[in-house]
């Protein structure tokens, strides 16, 4: 060992090399080793429909005068505040400089229909029948009079700034096919709901107390430790009333 030492003392390169270069380098690791970015995951994204540029456009079909009390409360879910989706509540997540909403509510316009489209609509008899010209789909892509689909919709400009259609007494399935490749709704048209039954009562029962208990009694013939419920309360919570003004 002594004479290990001298030879080592007398060798300041080997020193060097065999001893403090692997000490440094390992030292080194280390501190590399501290300096990786942290593993937790980015906050969740909130999944809505704005993301991509506004408006988004919707559309409703009540048949006139006989609108249902559940067809007009839907219609209502859009019209009046908040309007649709959690953009427009007070505890929303969103930035409202980012997606700002209107304090006045929907808004209606009113789109006339010129007398070109008219006189292809009554060409083609679109007052009975509901169909309107046929588009032209030689070139591989459909294209369409400016009266495909039917006369232009108004619609109401609603408290999100999106773009809800009154289709109103239209063929939807005309109307969404030969509008289909319209620029303005690609990517950007999210469907709609159409409204076939007439209904007035005054007020329309999703769930009625029957179905509730003969739910009940099934659930209760496979577990016997499931209380009974009320059904009478409960079918109360699935009444749907009118819509206040």
């Amino acid at each position: 060992l002594i004479k290990r030492f001298h030879r080592t003392k007398r060798n300041i390169k080997g020193l060097i090399a065999e001893i403090l270069l692997p000490i440094i380098f390992v030292l080194l690791a280390m501190l590399v080793i501290t300096l990786t970015p942290s593993q937790s995951d980015p906050p969740p994204l909130i999944l809505h429909p704005w993301y991509w540029n506004n408006p988004n456009y919707m559309f409703q079909s009540i048949s006139i005068n006989k609108s249902s009390l559940l067809s007009e409360s839907i219609q209502q879910t859009f019209t009046k505040s908040p309007s649709l989706g959690t953009r427009c509540m007070p505890t929303t997540l969103l930035d409202p400089n980012l997606y700002p909403c209107t304090s006045s509510g929907s808004n209606y316009v009113y789109v006339p229909t010129s007398p070109e489209i008219m006189a292809e609509l009554n060409s083609v008899n679109y007052n009975q029948t509901r169909i309107s010209p046929a588009c032209d789909c030689y070139e591989k892509m459909q294209q369409c009079p400016a009266s495909g689909g039917g006369p232009p919709p108004s619609y109401d400009v609603l408290q999100t700034q999106d773009d809800l259609y009154r289709l109103n007494d239209y063929n939807i399935s005309d109307w969404i096919v030969k509008t289909e490749y319209q620029d303005q709704y690609l990517m950007e048209r999210f469907g709609g709901i159409e409204f076939i039954s007439g209904n007035n009562l005054s007020s329309f029962t999703l769930v009625n107390k029957t179905l509730i208990e003969q739910f009940n009694n099934l659930t209760r013939q496979r577990n016997q430790s499931i209380p009974t419920v009320d059904a009478a309360k409960l079918a109360d919570l699935f009444e749907i009333h009118p819509p206040q003004d």
